[in-house]
């Protein structure tokens, strides 16, 4: 009975102590954290031709994109901004920065014409955003894209490094109920064809699903409210759970010191 007592002493003794500096150790950088108000957010924005699709609201996606972008910042005026944009290449506009006037004016000025080489290559487009961060390694990518059929899967590579980042990935679809052709801006032929068919853009809503559940991230629709991972807001949360494991070991380590006081002196 004197050696099981001693060996749960010690187990519950090293437990406890354990559970207890995780907690510190997650309140210590949580508290750091909050204290500086700091969050990077880096916007994906597809500028492929499909997005000048007149179909959302009366408006073109792209303009349905940019105004779901500046909902977020206006509702997050405190985190740090970036802006990359993408079609088959990709391009960093704006990196991260606190001023929201100077990143509104950038956004502005986007338009389906600032890449010339078109389709969608999302794989480079998410190496520039994690390139977008440099040395800070924490915080949000958020992706906006009209992504269509048959545009092709990630990298195992590109997959690899996100799930190794500190990075939350959310992916807004841009779509409606319905959907519209692809301007060309050319009088004579208005609307995109293909072998002698107008084109009609459809987002490919479950390949953008499955995207995101392969990069731990999270999908939205166009309405949806986006939600910005703060990772020492959650860290928050999982810190209280390491204080009860804390306490109920401690309580176990208290309860055999006073169960052997009390059994010698039985």
């Amino acid at each position: 009975m004197n050696k099981l007592l001693h060996i749960i002493w010690n187990i519950s003794f090293i437990m406890s102590l354990f559970w207890t500096l995780v907690f510190l150790f997650i309140s210590l950088n949580s508290s750091t954290t909050s204290s500086q108000e700091e969050h990077s957010t880096v916007f994906v924005l597809d500028v492929s031709q499909s997005m000048k699709v007149i179909d959302v609201d009366n408006g073109s996606r792209l303009s349905a994109a940019k105004s779901k972008i500046f909902e977020i910042i206006s509702e997050n005026q405190w985190h740090n901004y970036a802006l990359n944009i993408f079609a088959w290449e990709s391009q960093r506009i704006l990196p991260l920065t606190q001023d929201l006037d100077l990143f509104s004016t950038f956004l502005d000025d986007i338009n389906s014409d600032n890449l010339t080489i078109q389709w969608t290559n999302l794989d480079l487009a998410l190496r520039d955003a994690i390139n977008s961060f440099l040395w800070e390694d924490i915080g949000d990518v958020v992706i906006l894209s009209d992504w269509g059929e048959d545009h092709g899967w990630l990298t195992p590579e590109i997959v690899k490094e996100i799930k190794n980042s500190n990075i939350h990935f959310s992916i807004v679809g841009i779509w409606s109920i319905k959907w519209g052709t692809i301007p060309t801006g050319d009088i004579k032929n208005p609307y995109k064809t293909y072998q002698g068919k107008t084109v009609i853009s459809k987002l490919s809503r479950s390949e953008l699903i499955d995207i995101s559940q392969e990069i731990w991230g999270k999908y939205y629709d166009l309405n949806d409210e986006l939600q910005l991972w703060k990772w020492y807001y959650a860290s928050s949360i999982f810190k209280y759970w390491f204080l009860l494991l804390a306490l109920l070991f401690w309580i176990m380590y208290i309860s055999t010191i006073w169960y052997k006081i009390y059994y010698e002196k039985k």
